[in-house]
């Protein structure tokens, strides 16, 4: 009775919380759970209307105005028509474009259909502009840019140009920015069928059906689902339909049957496989039992089942006899092992596979060609898991049993834009923060393995532009010495000219060489993946139909909000996501004499440093060594981080130093084995965390930052 009284009450509090949410603007679940959280933690704030809300948000930006005045500055947009406006997202007139003007009237821009001037790439193209024209924008040095004038010939070598500055980009007629985007528009169209244009030139033309209209939507599927659904997936569907479509009016009946029929395949336990697994599975032979009790893989009294094919876990189908690549062991020359499938087989819901393997003998990633040899005889039987094969490849065997194998575009080694979620311009897709990690792996790559002659100057621009960027990366750690960063730039640029990357070099290019002044007037140069936060919040408040200056005035509140906590700026290293230590990790404490028997501390996987930079349990992490040491750094693994009295500590086990080779930016240390030696330091005294390989003898090859090095190195 008092349960079902309990159930009754429960039930009336939600129907009361479902009607409370209905009767408000729309909020998500989390948002509306935390604001309530809020109002019962700290009750209902005195003044809580619309207008308090926006007034109490330019209240904090205009107590922020100084010498300079309001932190946020207004343009008003003169049409061409004469109409004015505030400056806002859908401003411009598709047809007429605008003028925009400060409201000091200090400078005045064309907009014309979505092309801002400001945009260096969009100056480019809506002043079709070539580089081999000369042609270059810069605010800050006011460099000229080429536009042309009325009458031109429609031929872009021949161009007769005026120049103009930032002072006078009002001289720009609506006219020359029309013909410029026709112009731009006329080429794009031809460049998107390009394809199709070569196709019908080849003879094909009469013979091309409308499904061949359709590759041009291919990228737009794959932009709004983010997959492509492969065609042949559909036809168990087409093959229940034809079972179903026996009416005279079949339309809805099929639908509803297919639409059963998938529900009830989506519905079983097999109907979704998310690791690898056989495909028609039977009982093992008793020969291939006796085998797999000689590999120790299966007892005598065991059972396991068999298969000549196995379902890959991303969908891929490899059968008996197919050459496969996996995932080499690590500091081996290739990245990737090729064996042949000898049988495939299933103990304990696991999928495994029994591979022959093959000799590597090349590695040619310029023609995307690794060389393996098939032994003669008896072939040596290794087990793995099906998950842990990457494909089944092309292969070639010649009569000495050379393999010329050809691996799927993303296993080409290097080949960076050719991974899976690149996008369409072939750039590679990622944070700029997981580019970052990849630097100094590729750095030491060019310095100690690209050898060949012929690839020289582009190696050198590739270093001097890595060197570009461990300067900036390193700018918190590492003040810059005066004129040391514009050096490097203007190096990083003169190499990629000389490596012939001149005719593709972008106005960007030349923005580098004003980092340095930003860096001498600032005291540092922001990244720009910083602003990530920003657009997060910002796109939460962009739902209002004139939401620029609104939007603008809620980011600003947000971040001077957090400038003002406590919290904000830590100045010295501190733990994330800290918690109350294990009894555990609290007696080693005592027994090192870091803590007593009936102190307090906090442990944390995860500790912030001073400069910035986060290093989490398992890193590998450089500090500064005794004096008169042979290396400068001593370099440890992260076994825990710990807080006492406020103070961020970092409990370390060392690696034993090895070689130091400054000219190849390298240090060797080895990684004992057994039980380790723990040391605490704290850890403001940690340098940072580093990009490291560690062989199987426990030899760890650690690539230090770029301020780290000698001055004489």
């Amino acid at each position: 009775m008092a349960k079902s009284s309990s159930s009754a009450s429960k039930k009336q509090k939600l129907d009361h919380l479902d009607a409370f949410r209905r009767g408000i603007p729309f909020v998500s679940c989390s948002a509306l759970a935390a604001i309530l959280n809020k109002v019962e933690q700290e009750g209902v704030p005195e003044l809580h209307g619309r207008k308090n809300i926006k007034q109490a948000v330019l209240e904090k930006i205009a107590a922020m105005a100084g010498d300079c005045g309001s932190l946020l500055k207004q343009l008003t947009a003169v049409r061409i028509d004469g109409s004015k406006d505030m400056f806002a997202q859908k401003l411009w007139n598709p047809v007429h474009g605008i003028v925009m003007k400060s409201t000091d009237a200090l400078f005045v821009f064309h907009w014309t259909l979505h092309v801002f001037l400001q945009d260096g790439s969009a100056q480019k193209q809506t002043f079709a502009n070539r580089q081999g024209i000369g042609s270059r924008v810069c605010m800050l040095c006011k460099n000229i840019f080429n536009v042309r004038r009325e009458g031109d010939d429609d031929d872009e070598g021949k161009i007769s140009s005026r120049h103009l500055t930032l002072s006078s980009c009002d001289l720009a007629s609506d006219s020359e920015l029309l013909q410029s985007w026709d112009r731009l528009a006329a080429k794009a169209g031809t460049e998107r069928k390009e394809a199709l244009e070569k196709a019908v030139q080849a003879g094909w033309g009469p013979v091309m059906r409308p499904k061949f209209h359709w590759t041009l939507h291919l990228d737009g599927c794959y932009e709004k689902q983010g997959f492509l659904p492969a065609c042949w997936v559909l036809e168990a569907a087409r093959k229940y339909g034809s079972a179903s479509s026996n009416t005279i009016r079949f339309d809805t009946s099929l639908l509803e049957e297919v639409t059963a029929e998938h529900l009830s395949v989506m519905g079983k336990e097999e109907g979704f496989h998310l690791r690898a697994h056989l495909l028609q599975p039977h009982a093992c032979t008793a020969k291939l039992k006796k085998s797999l009790v000689q590999y120790n893989v299966l007892r005598q009294e065991g059972e396991c089942m068999t298969s000549t094919m196995t379902r890959l876990k991303h969908g891929a189908i490899i059968k008996k006899g197919d050459m496969v690549l996996h995932g080499s062991e690590p500091g081996h020359e290739c990245p990737y092992r090729c064996a042949k499938v000898h049988c495939c087989i299933e103990l304990h819901n696991i999928a495994l596979v029994m591979l022959a393997p093959a000799t590597f003998l090349q590695q040619r990633w310029d023609m995307n060609m690794l060389k393996f040899r098939e032994e003669a005889g008896d072939p040596q039987i290794y087990i793995i898991g099906a998950d842990d094969l990457l494909c089944s490849v092309v292969y070639n065997k010649a009569n000495d049993g050379t393999l010329t194998v050809l691996p799927p575009a993303y296993l080409r080694y290097l080949e960076l834009w050719q991974l899976p979620g690149a996008n369409k311009q072939g750039h590679l897709k990622c944070t700029a923060s997981e580019v970052l990690g990849l630097l100094k792996p590729l750095q030491h790559y060019f310095t100690t393995c690209c050898l060949q002659e012929e690839v020289q100057p582009a190696k050198a621009s590739l270093l001097a532009w890595l060197h570009v960027l461990e300067l900036l990366n390193d700018q918190n750690q590492a003040p810059l010495r005066s004129r040391q960063l514009l050096l490097a730039c203007e190096e990083a640029l003169e190499k990629a000219v000389q490596a012939g990357w001149g005719p593709v070099m972008r106005p960007k290019f030349h923005w580098t060489l004003h980092l340095d002044g930003c860096y001498e007037k600032q005291g540092f140069v922001p990244a720009c993946w910083v602003l990530e936060a920003a657009r997060k919040y910002g796109s939460a408040s962009s739902n209002t139909i004139r939401f620029d200056t609104s939007l603008l005035e809620e980011v600003t509140a947000e971040h001077l909000s957090v400038m003002g906590k406590e919290e904000g700026f830590h100045l010295r290293a501190h733990l994330l996501q800290p918690h109350a230590c294990t009894a555990k990790l609290k007696k080693s404490l005592v027994q090192y004499n870091v803590l007593r028997q009936e102190g307090e501390c906090m442990t944390s996987t995860m500790t912030r440093l001073k400069h910035g930079a986060i290093i989490k349990k398992g890193d590998m992490v450089l500090h500064g060594s005794e004096p008169g040491h042979e290396c400068p750094y001593r370099c440890a693994k992260v076994h825990c981080c710990i807080e006492l009295h406020n103070i961020a500590l970092v409990m370390l086990a060392p690696a034993t130093f090895l070689q130091q080779r400054w000219d190849m930016n390298m240090l060797k240390f080895r990684e004992e084995a057994g039980d380790p030696q723990i040391y605490i330091i704290g850890a403001d005294d940690l340098l940072c965390s580093v990009v490291y390989n560690k062989a199987n003898d426990g030899t760890l090859t650690v690539l230090p930052p770029a301020y780290l090095r000698p001055r004489h190195a």
